[in-house]
């Protein structure tokens, strides 16, 4: 390999990083399966909503946003029903009967910000009609986040705070 063509592969490679670095954020490493094995509680012994919150918050009683964020999807996905709701719902009503993205995004906002972290819902409208889209962020100290939307989430973590 001659001299000049070293150097350009290693100049490309400096590229990428630093434009990786640039970027600012990388996904977190969440594998794709239950992080934290949870229990589900019998929804018909629950009777409030504050049950149920205080039953989600003590199974993912966690520190790093991604690893929370996981846990609350995990016991979402196993009561998951879409269903159109013309009116706020509780969570325990959510579980029960199912809710449009509406209600999921209010409720791992909710939990979001009774667990400690930061929680701002994003709402996308179409010009026409009243037609759309809600979900929610959840960000700590370090800004590292997660995108919560109905049955899905995707973690990011800051690399702008070493």
């Amino acid at each position: 390999m001659n001299k000049n063509l070293k150097q350009e592969i290693i100049f490309m490679i400096f590229i990428l990083l630093a434009y990786c670095i640039g970027v600012g954020v990388v996904a977190l490493d969440y594998p794709e399966k239950v992080i934290i094995k949870m229990t589900t509680p019998n929804l018909e012994h629950l009777e409030t909503e504050q049950e149920l919150d205080d039953f989600i918050l003590t199974e993912c009683d966690q520190t790093e946003v991604g690893d929370f964020a996981y846990c609350i999807r995990e016991f979402a996905v196993k009561h998951y029903k879409y269903n159109i709701t013309e009116k706020a719902i509780s969570h325990l009503d959510l579980f029960k009967t199912g809710g449009d993205c509406k209600s999921w995004s209010k409720f791992y906002f909710d939990l979001g910000e009774k667990a400690g972290f930061t929680a701002n819902q994003t709402y996308l409208f179409q010009n026409f009609g009243n037609k759309g889209h809600v979900f929610t962020i959840l960000y700590d100290e370090n800004l590292d986040y997660c995108i919560l939307e109905n049955e899905s989430v995707r973690c990011f973590k800051s690399v702008r705070n070493g």
